[in-house]
């Protein structure tokens, strides 16, 4: 007969299974919620875990905000950059932070969401597989938004967004974690993560370009 303790511990391991199953943020991601964050591309409802073409990314998604009369912080990161999660010297690679007023959405007059990133859309190295990116929605309890000490003021270049503390930047803050979703998005020959005619520019050139010699670098730095 199955004994007391291995019960227990079978109890524990599907447990587990079933609270990373809900859960919105990859397996084995800190922080976790089960709270789903709405999110589209390209009119596109996407689910957690879901593949998203870099050409369908290359823009802005809509994002439905969880109803309440307090301002909220958008983060998108890229847990495996650059080389995918066997080689993820630069993760979290942020991709983008706004805040938003309160009562407003993503998709709401632009000129009221304090861009403190600007988006940046997913142009993984070509062979590093899937990436996955990640975003959380945080409930600002303060009637405006601050950076949290200790954080860059801007993020206009590459470097400032490697290693994005995400942990230190909600708890700094005193952010609370209100609903996430990630999705994955892989580069290959030829791909491209320029946005189509008319629509919002994703990353500036120069990004692109310090990023992928940061990638060198972290190379070199890892096999040395």
């Amino acid at each position: 007969m199955m004994s007391n303790l291995a019960r227990l511990s079978a109890a524990l391991v599907f447990l587990s299974q079933v609270t990373q199953s809900l859960a919105q943020t990859p397996p084995d991601f800190s922080p976790s919620t089960e709270n789903s964050l709405s999110i589209q591309y390209a009119g596109n409802d996407i689910e957690a875990g879901a593949e998203v073409s870099i050409t369908d990314a290359a823009t802005v998604p809509d994002i439905q905000l969880s109803q309440s009369n307090t301002s909220r912080v958008i983060l998108m990161f890229d847990i495996d950059a650059p080389n995918g999660p066997a080689n993820n010297a630069l993760s979290p690679l942020l991709h983008w932070l706004i805040a938003t007023p309160p009562g407003s959405n993503v998709g709401d007059d632009q000129s009221r969401i304090n861009t403190v990133a600007e988006y940046s859309g997913p142009s993984p190295p070509a062979g590093s597989g899937p990436h996955r990116y990640v975003l959380l929605e945080l409930e600002n309890h303060e009637a405006s938004f601050n950076i949290p000490s200790g954080f860059p003021d801007s993020y206009e270049h590459a470097p400032s967004r490697l290693r994005f503390d995400v942990t230190g930047f909600i708890e700094e803050g005193g952010f609370e974690l209100l609903s996430a979703t990630w999705f994955t998005a892989e580069s290959t020959n030829g791909t491209t993560s320029e946005p189509e005619s008319g629509a919002p520019a994703a990353v500036s050139t120069s990004f692109s370009m310090i990023f992928s010699l940061a990638c060198v670098v972290a190379m070199v730095i890892t096999s040395s």
